[in-house]
């Protein structure tokens, strides 16, 4: 019983590093075109973005509601749908995190599925 609580908190433990690595490491086009490179906000608005797949870094400034959450890089703002099933960080406004994801184009108003979030800076207290 003991081994099996050791191995299922490894595993627990361990599971962002290997999604991260999954994530990083899939097979695909790897020529022209693919996204690899982070974008900026401003760069998304515009006609024939859904489903291009996007890296984002930068703040996750606010929470919305259940699952959506208002992300800014310094060159604008977009809002991003994290579902229940993505495993998530200890993060708040001040932490900086790079966002894999999908762009989401409904109603002519884009926002972010988020695919995977990792934090790429610590955590840092906010000021009272």
């Amino acid at each position: 019983m003991f081994k099996r609580m050791i191995a299922l908190t490894a595993a627990l433990v361990m599971a962002p590093t290997v999604m991260a690595d999954n994530y990083h490491n899939r097979g695909g086009f790897q020529g022209p075109g693919a996204t690899k490179a982070v974008v900026k906000v401003k760069d998304l608005s515009g006609f024939g973005m859904n489903d291009r797949p996007v890296i984002l870094e930068g703040n996750i400034t606010q929470q919305l509601n259940h699952e959506i959450y208002s992300f800014t890089d310094g060159t604008g703002s977009i809002n991003v749908e994290i579902d229940d099933e993505i495993p998530l960080p200890i993060f708040n406004s001040n932490t900086r995190v790079r966002i894999y994801g999908e762009v989401d184009s409904k109603y002519g108003v884009n926002r972010i599925d988020v695919d995977y979030l990792e934090v790429i800076e610590p955590l840092t207290k906010t000021q009272p």
